[in-house]
C-alpha cells in the first residue's frame, strides 16, 4: 500500500477516534464505540447460530430476502439519520498529489467502511453461520456476502457525493429533510393504520429474484443459477459506475469552482492579493500552491 494512502487511511482514523481532544476523549470515544460494537458483535453471534442451525433452515430461506433488503435500507440511510457524511476526508483537496483518480475512488471506498460497521459484523456473523450450516454447500454464502458488501460500499461512495451536492441547493436540502421526517414517522403511522392492500401487493414487487437482496439470498443459500449470478454482478457494475461517476463529477466541480475563483480579477497591488502570495516565496510547489489555496478557502468561509 503506498505511503500516500496509508496516510489518508491513518487521518480517517484519528477522525473517528477524535484524537484531537487529547488523551481523555480518545478513551471515551473508545469506551463508547466498544459499547456499541459489542452489541452488535452479539446480534452477529446469535444470527450465526440461527444460520448454522439445519432445523431453522425454513426460516432462514423465507427471511432472508428482507433482512439483506433491510442491511441496504440502514447501510444507506444511517449516515443521513446519524449526520455522519463528513466524517470522511475530503478527498478532492489531495488532488495536486501523485495519486491517480483511480486510487482516490479506491481509498474513498475503503473509507466508507467507517460509516457502517456493524452491519459488516452482521454480515460476517451471517456468512459464517451459513458457511457452518451442513445443509447448505459450503463456500456460497461467503462470496455472494462478500459481493453483496462491494455493492454497498461502492453504492455508499457514490450516493456521499450526490447528496453533498443536493445539500449544498436550499430547495433539495429542504426536500431530503421534509423526506427524512416522513421516513421516519412511516412506521409509526403503518403500525396505527395498517398497511394498505395496494402498498401490499406494491411490496411484493420488491421480492423478485432480480433485486440484489433477492439473488444474493438465492445465491447464499446455495440456489445459484446463471441469472442470479449475473444479477449481483450487474447491480456491482452498475454501482461501481455510479460510484466513479459521482466521484468523477465532484472533483470536476471542485477544480472548476477554484479555477473560477483564482480567474477573478485582483486589483493590484491588494493587500490581500499579497498574502495569498506570500507562501510561494517561502515554500516549494506544490506545497506553495496547497497553502495558498488553503487561505483563498478560508477567506471565502462564512464566519
Amino acid at each position: 500500500m503506498p505511503a500516500q494512502i496509508r496516510a489518508i487511511l491513518w487521518a480517517q482514523f484519528k477522525v473517528m477516534l477524535h484524537f484531537r481532544g487529547g488523551a481523555v476523549g480518545a478513551v471515551f470515544s473508545g469506551l463508547v464505540a466498544l459499547i456499541w460494537y459489542s452489541l452488535w458483535a452479539g446480534l452477529a453471534l446469535l444470527l450465526a447460530r440461527l444460520a448454522a442451525n439445519p432445523d431453522r433452515l425454513p426460516f432462514v430461506e423465507a427471511s432472508l430476502s428482507q433482512f439483506l433488503a433491510l442491511a441496504i435500507i440502514y447501510w444507506q440511510l444511517s449516515p443521513l439519520f446519524m449526520a455522519s457524511l463528513g466524517a470522511s476526508l475530503d478527498l478532492r483537496k489531495l488532488a495536486v498529489y501523485p495519486i491517480t483518480p483511480g486510487k482516490l475512488f479506491g481509498v474513498e471506498v475503503c473509507l466508507r467502511l467507517s460509516t457502517c460497521l456493524e452491519i459488516l459484523l452482521v454480515l460476517v456473523g451471517v456468512a459464517v453461520g451459513l458457511f457452518l450450516n451442513p445443509a447448505l454447500p459450503s463456500g456460497a454464502a461467503p462470496a455472494s456476502l462478500i459481493l453483496f458488501a462491494l455493492f454497498n460500499l461502492l453504492l455508499a461512495s457514490g450516493l456521499r457525493y450526490q447528496l453533498e451536492r443536493w445539500m449544498a441547493r436550499p430547495f433539495l436540502r429542504d426536500a431530503i429533510v421534509f423526506f427524512l421526517v416522513m421516513a421516519a414517522a412511516l412506521p409509526q403511522l403503518l403500525v396505527a393504520t395498517g398497511v394498505p392492500a395496494t402498498l401490499r401487493q406494491t411490496i411484493t414487487v420488491l421480492w423478485g429474484p432480480w433485486w440484489p437482496w433477492s439473488a444474493t439470498a438465492r445465491l447464499a443459500l446455495g440456489h445459484a443459477p446463471v441469472a442470479a449470478w449475473a444479477a449481483i454482478l450487474a447491480w456491482t457494475a452498475a454501482a461501481w459506475s455510479y460510484g466513479r461517476w459521482q466521484f468523477a463529477s465532484s472533483m470536476r466541480l471542485d477544480e472548476a469552482g477554484l479555477v473560477s475563483v483564482n480567474r477573478l480579477p485582483a486589483r493590484p497591488g491588494s493587500r490581500r492579493e499579497g498574502l495569498y502570495r506570500l507562501p510561494s516565496k517561502f515554500l516549494p510547489d506544490p506545497l506553495a500552491a496547497v497553502v495558498e489555496k488553503e487561505l483563498r478557502s478560508l477567506a471565502r468561509s462564512p464566519r
